[in-house]
């Protein structure tokens, strides 16, 4: 069937000496293809593909936690103050890890506690400060987690080593206060400089360590760290029960 197009082919072979844009007039057949290619190609080419460089990451917003710790850095100090052991039971062996994750399964706000210890064979002592006492004892008994209101880590009975087998009643007394006071000095060294202080004071209080035990927090110096503490006169930990 004999079509415009073909007219045109023709008159451009029969008459050259016509101004015309052959490229875009005349072309050959298969061009329409070969053109669209090379369009898609280009294209495709001057897509920008951004790089880490160039994509700027959204800021995470802060945890809960950590904008409630630094509004209370500014707040005036009110209720109650100081600290406390609050003693739960244990039905096997437990680490540190395994104990802190079991809490912040529970809802626990486990950035509040600041120490975690095996006082006993079946008991773990955890420190937290009065502020958070109330909360955090509604919380395990929520779940159904008995609280202990009347264990006291100076029992020599919670002494489960057999090397202290041998020992009297009075010799086993002053173990049992020995072996604490060790395991209220390794919690100083994991606290931070003012908590520290703080808590050592209370431990002191409480009869559990000596006054020349409680870390002093020193202004930083040349060489030396942004913290630096007198280090406790005994810094060994003996488990009572493990």
């Amino acid at each position: 069937m004999y079509t415009k197009k073909h007219a045109e082919i023709k008159n451009c072979f029969k008459y050259p000496h016509v101004t015309m844009n052959i490229h875009t007039r005349c072309k050959e057949p298969g061009t329409e293809a070969s053109t669209w290619a090379t369009t898609a190609a280009a294209a495709h080419n001057s897509v920008v593909v951004p790089t880490a460089l160039s994509v700027r990451k959204t800021p995470r917003p802060p945890y809960v936690r950590r904008v409630a710790a630094s509004a209370r850095m500014f707040a005036i100090p009110t209720g109650p103050k100081g600290y406390q052991y609050v003693y739960i039971s244990r039905s096997r062996h437990l680490t540190h890890r395994e104990v802190c994750n079991s809490l912040k399964t529970l809802g626990v706000d486990t950035g509040r506690i600041l120490d975690i210890n095996f006082p006993a064979k079946d008991v773990v002592g955890i420190l937290v400060h009065n502020q958070y006492a109330e909360k955090f004892q509604t919380t395990l008994t929520t779940v159904a987690i008995e609280i202990l209101d009347v264990f006291d880590p100076l029992n020599p009975k919670n002494i489960a080593d057999p090397k202290y087998k041998s020992l009297s009643d009075s010799e086993l007394e002053e173990v049992a206060a020995e072996l604490h006071s060790d395991c209220c000095l390794k919690a100083l060294k994991y606290l931070r400089p003012h908590v520290a202080v703080s808590v050592g004071h209370f431990f002191c209080d409480q009869g559990w360590i000596s006054k020349k035990d409680i870390p002093v927090h020193f202004v930083s110096g040349p060489g030396t760290g942004i913290h630096d503490f007198q280090s406790p006169s005994r810094c060994t930990s003996v488990a009572m029960s493990e």
